[in-house]
Protein backbone atom coordinates (compact mmCIF):
# COMPACT_ATOMS: atom_id res chain seq x y z
CA UNK A 1 0.00 0.00 0.00
CA UNK A 2 1.07 3.57 -0.70
CA UNK A 3 -0.06 6.03 1.92
CA UNK A 4 1.06 9.64 2.12
CA UNK A 5 -0.36 12.91 3.39
CA UNK A 6 1.45 14.71 0.59
CA UNK A 7 4.53 14.68 -1.56
CA UNK A 8 5.87 14.45 -5.10
CA UNK A 9 5.91 11.22 -7.05
CA UNK A 10 7.85 10.55 -10.25
CA UNK A 11 7.81 7.61 -12.58
CA UNK A 12 4.83 5.32 -13.14
CA UNK A 13 2.21 4.50 -10.52
CA UNK A 14 0.42 1.28 -11.45
CA UNK A 15 -2.33 -0.50 -9.60
CA UNK A 16 -4.95 -3.11 -10.32
CA UNK A 17 -7.44 -1.17 -8.28
CA UNK A 18 -7.61 1.26 -5.44
CA UNK A 19 -9.43 4.15 -3.86
CA UNK A 20 -8.19 7.70 -4.14
CA UNK A 21 -9.54 10.69 -2.24
CA UNK A 22 -8.63 14.33 -2.51
CA UNK A 23 -7.25 15.84 -5.71
CA UNK A 24 -5.27 14.05 -8.40
CA UNK A 25 -3.40 16.41 -10.72
CA UNK A 26 -1.76 15.18 -13.91
CA UNK A 27 -0.73 16.71 -17.25
CA UNK A 28 -1.40 13.46 -19.13
CA UNK A 29 -2.27 9.85 -18.56
CA UNK A 30 -4.49 6.93 -19.46
CA UNK A 31 -7.72 5.64 -17.98
CA UNK A 32 -8.82 2.40 -19.61
CA UNK A 33 -9.08 3.03 -23.35
CA UNK A 34 -8.96 6.81 -22.92
CA UNK A 35 -5.92 9.03 -23.29
CA UNK A 36 -5.90 12.23 -21.25
CA UNK A 37 -3.75 15.11 -22.47
CA UNK A 38 -3.50 18.69 -21.30
CA UNK A 39 -6.18 19.96 -23.72
CA UNK A 40 -8.07 16.85 -24.86
CA UNK A 41 -9.60 13.48 -24.06
CA UNK A 42 -9.34 10.92 -26.85
CA UNK A 43 -10.38 7.31 -27.27
CA UNK A 44 -12.98 5.09 -28.86
CA UNK A 45 -15.09 4.24 -25.84
CA UNK A 46 -18.46 5.55 -24.70
CA UNK A 47 -19.23 8.66 -22.65
CA UNK A 48 -22.41 7.68 -20.86
CA UNK A 49 -24.79 9.76 -18.77
CA UNK A 50 -24.31 13.21 -17.33
CA UNK A 51 -24.33 16.56 -19.11
CA UNK A 52 -21.81 18.04 -21.52
CA UNK A 53 -21.89 21.82 -21.12
CA UNK A 54 -20.57 24.45 -23.53
CA UNK A 55 -19.10 21.98 -26.02
CA UNK A 56 -18.52 22.30 -29.77
CA UNK A 57 -18.54 18.98 -31.64
CA UNK A 58 -16.67 19.06 -34.96
CA UNK A 59 -17.00 16.30 -37.52
CA UNK A 60 -18.37 12.84 -36.95
CA UNK A 61 -21.97 11.69 -36.70
CA UNK A 62 -24.32 12.36 -33.80
CA UNK A 63 -26.97 9.64 -33.40
CA UNK A 64 -30.02 10.53 -31.33
CA UNK A 65 -32.21 7.50 -30.64
CA UNK A 66 -35.00 9.31 -28.78
CA UNK A 67 -35.70 13.06 -28.76
CA UNK A 68 -33.55 16.12 -29.37
CA UNK A 69 -34.39 19.39 -27.63
CA UNK A 70 -32.79 22.58 -28.98
CA UNK A 71 -32.93 25.93 -27.22
CA UNK A 72 -33.40 28.49 -30.01
CA UNK A 73 -31.71 27.74 -33.34
CA UNK A 74 -30.53 24.93 -35.58
CA UNK A 75 -27.94 26.26 -38.03
CA UNK A 76 -27.25 23.92 -40.94
CA UNK A 77 -23.95 24.79 -42.58
CA UNK A 78 -23.03 27.87 -44.60
CA UNK A 79 -25.71 29.05 -47.05
CA UNK A 80 -23.00 30.40 -49.38
CA UNK A 81 -21.09 27.09 -49.64
CA UNK A 82 -22.94 25.92 -52.78
CA UNK A 83 -23.84 22.52 -51.28
CA UNK A 84 -27.38 21.37 -50.50
CA UNK A 85 -28.42 21.49 -46.83
CA UNK A 86 -30.96 18.80 -45.89
CA UNK A 87 -33.25 17.60 -43.15
CA UNK A 88 -34.16 14.05 -44.15
CA UNK A 89 -37.03 12.27 -42.37
CA UNK A 90 -35.74 8.77 -43.13
CA UNK A 91 -32.85 6.57 -42.02
CA UNK A 92 -33.14 4.11 -44.90
CA UNK A 93 -32.64 4.36 -48.68
CA UNK A 94 -35.26 6.55 -50.31
CA UNK A 95 -36.97 9.65 -49.01
CA UNK A 96 -40.05 9.63 -46.80
CA UNK A 97 -39.92 13.41 -46.43
CA UNK A 98 -37.20 15.95 -47.10
CA UNK A 99 -36.56 19.65 -46.54
CA UNK A 100 -33.58 20.97 -48.47
CA UNK A 101 -32.03 24.34 -49.25
CA UNK A 102 -29.72 25.43 -52.05
CA UNK A 103 -28.90 28.84 -53.52
CA UNK A 104 -31.81 30.64 -51.84
CA UNK A 105 -34.40 27.99 -52.72
CA UNK A 106 -36.22 25.91 -50.09
CA UNK A 107 -37.86 22.67 -51.23
CA UNK A 108 -40.21 20.43 -49.24
CA UNK A 109 -40.77 16.90 -50.57
CA UNK A 110 -43.00 14.19 -49.13
CA UNK A 111 -44.18 10.74 -50.20
CA UNK A 112 -47.65 11.68 -48.93
CA UNK A 113 -49.44 15.02 -48.75
CA UNK A 114 -48.13 18.20 -47.11
CA UNK A 115 -50.42 19.99 -44.64
CA UNK A 116 -50.09 23.56 -43.36
CA UNK A 117 -52.27 24.02 -40.29
CA UNK A 118 -52.37 27.49 -38.74
CA UNK A 119 -53.91 28.20 -35.35
CA UNK A 120 -54.16 31.94 -36.05
CA UNK A 121 -57.23 33.50 -37.66
CA UNK A 122 -54.85 34.94 -40.29
CA UNK A 123 -54.35 31.43 -41.66
CA UNK A 124 -51.39 30.89 -43.97
CA UNK A 125 -49.99 34.16 -45.30
CA UNK A 126 -48.47 34.01 -48.79
CA UNK A 127 -46.99 37.21 -50.22
CA UNK A 128 -45.89 35.95 -53.64
CA UNK A 129 -47.33 34.01 -56.57
CA UNK A 130 -48.23 30.34 -56.17
CA UNK A 131 -47.00 28.20 -59.04
CA UNK A 132 -48.56 24.84 -59.77
CA UNK A 133 -49.90 22.47 -62.39
CA UNK A 134 -53.03 20.42 -61.87
CA UNK A 135 -53.26 21.69 -58.30
CA UNK A 136 -56.13 23.16 -56.32
CA UNK A 137 -56.32 25.73 -53.56
CA UNK A 138 -59.58 25.81 -51.63
CA UNK A 139 -61.25 23.83 -54.39
CA UNK A 140 -60.09 26.23 -57.13
CA UNK A 141 -57.76 24.89 -59.81
CA UNK A 142 -54.29 26.35 -60.29
CA UNK A 143 -53.52 26.11 -64.00
CA UNK A 144 -50.06 27.65 -63.94
CA UNK A 145 -49.87 30.63 -61.60
CA UNK A 146 -52.11 32.08 -58.93
CA UNK A 147 -50.97 35.52 -57.86
CA UNK A 148 -51.96 36.01 -54.22
CA UNK A 149 -49.83 39.08 -53.60
CA UNK A 150 -51.88 42.03 -52.40
CA UNK A 151 -55.11 40.03 -52.05
CA UNK A 152 -57.31 40.65 -49.02
CA UNK A 153 -57.13 38.31 -46.06
CA UNK A 154 -60.16 36.30 -44.94
CA UNK A 155 -62.29 38.16 -42.39
CA UNK A 156 -60.65 41.55 -43.04
CA UNK A 157 -62.82 44.48 -44.13
CA UNK A 158 -62.07 46.39 -47.29
CA UNK A 159 -61.38 50.12 -47.18
CA UNK A 160 -64.58 52.22 -47.23
CA UNK A 161 -65.65 53.44 -50.67
CA UNK A 162 -68.48 55.63 -51.89
CA UNK A 163 -70.90 57.24 -51.97
CA UNK A 164 -72.23 56.01 -55.33
CA UNK A 165 -75.23 57.31 -57.30
CA UNK A 166 -76.29 53.85 -58.52
CA UNK A 167 -77.04 55.29 -61.95
CA UNK A 168 -79.44 57.94 -60.61
CA UNK A 169 -78.09 61.44 -60.00
CA UNK A 170 -77.95 62.19 -56.27
CA UNK A 171 -80.65 64.71 -55.33
CA UNK A 172 -83.21 63.41 -57.85
CA UNK A 173 -86.82 63.59 -56.65
CA UNK A 174 -88.54 60.22 -56.88
CA UNK A 175 -92.33 59.81 -56.69
CA UNK A 176 -93.78 57.29 -54.26
CA UNK A 177 -96.88 55.14 -54.81
CA UNK A 178 -99.03 57.48 -52.69
CA UNK A 179 -98.10 60.55 -54.79
CA UNK A 180 -95.43 61.88 -52.48
CA UNK A 181 -91.74 62.33 -53.28
CA UNK A 182 -88.44 61.29 -51.76
CA UNK A 183 -84.95 62.54 -52.49
CA UNK A 184 -82.42 60.04 -53.78
CA UNK A 185 -79.25 60.27 -51.65
CA UNK A 186 -77.35 57.52 -53.42
CA UNK A 187 -75.46 54.61 -51.83
CA UNK A 188 -73.51 55.76 -48.80
CA UNK A 189 -69.83 54.95 -48.25
CA UNK A 190 -69.35 51.40 -46.94
CA UNK A 191 -66.95 48.43 -46.78
CA UNK A 192 -67.26 44.65 -47.13
CA UNK A 193 -65.89 41.79 -45.04
CA UNK A 194 -63.79 39.38 -47.13
CA UNK A 195 -65.05 35.80 -47.10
Amino acid sequence: DLQAAGGTFTGTLSGVDGDFSGTITALAGKIGGWTIQLDRLSGNGIIEGGTIIGAIINGGIINVDTNLTVGNEINVGDQQSGTTKKINFSNSPGVAALINYLSGNLNITADGHISLNAGSSQGVVINKAVLGSGSTIGGYGVASQLDLGGKANYGVSTSPAGPFNGGIPIGTQLMTADGGTVTWVGITAHSHTQN
